[in-house]
């Protein structure tokens, strides 16, 4: 995964239904704090594999972990009970005018979401119409839609929310701001959670960019090893 303020990977393996490995590497990342929260994802070992991305949820504590690498393993733990072997996503979202956007979604290259905002509020289409993209969002998701629209969903409301840090001089700050559902700046670690100065990247004009140095990984990656937490830890 990458956007402007990240890059990360994450590698899981599933076996006779059960999350039997799960490491995070992170590659480029906001805080100074955010590389810890790799050894967090072995509390996934044992635990039955959905083919809801989002069960990874419910079955560790979220407060605990990296909220981006957790979605990364529930993605990854999901596209392994389908069969997906091969899943490229890309999200695009423009940054706002008059506070309108468009946020679009595409998978394997072929788009299968693309949502009109104003503000953080989805405009259209219509089984969207009037959904805050904070408030409310997922539990109303994965209730009323089916699993094929409620994961893309999910993907793209992640990355409208992010995207609003666009609009924000990050490069200024020195130290992150409280966040409890974020592991980088949560209380325990708040004050270590100095800035990474020049780890911004503007993909406005390469929006083809994002995850290119991920390519070669990706193909070459061999199914991790079940790790012990030492070797689960970001390298």
């Amino acid at each position: 995964m990458e956007d402007d303020f990240h890059n990360m990977r994450v590698s899981v393996r599933v076996a006779d239904g059960i999350v039997d490995a799960a490491v995070a590497r992170a590659i480029r990342i906001p805080y100074e704090t955010c590389p810890a929260a790799g050894a967090e994802l072995s509390t996934l070992y044992g635990q039955p594999a959905h083919e809801t991305a989002h069960s990874v949820f419910r079955q560790t504590d979220a407060r605990l972990q990296c909220t981006h690498m957790l979605e990364l393993a529930g993605l990854a733990i999901a596209a392994a009970v389908r069969g997906d072997h091969s899943m490229i996503l890309d999200v695009l979202v423009s940054d706002p005018v008059d506070d309108a956007r468009i946020a679009s979604l595409s998978k394997n290259g072929i788009e299968t979401l693309r949502w009109t905002l104003n503000g953080e509020t989805i405009v259209a289409p219509d089984i969207f119409a009037g959904r805050h993209i904070r408030t409310g969002f997922a539990r109303w998701a994965l209730e009323t839609l089916t699993p094929q629209i409620s994961e893309p969903a999910m993907i793209m409301r992640r990355c409208a929310v992010i995207s609003a840090g666009r609009s924000k001089n990050l490069e200024e700050q020195e130290k992150g701001v409280m966040v409890g559902t974020c592991f980088g700046q949560h209380s325990d670690r708040i004050e270590r959670a100095y800035r990474i100065k020049g780890s911004i990247r503007d993909f406005s004009d390469a929006p083809d960019a994002p995850c290119q140095n991920d390519l070669q990984w990706v193909e070459f990656h061999d199914a991790p090893e079940k790790p012990g937490l030492e070797t689960a830890c970001v390298q």
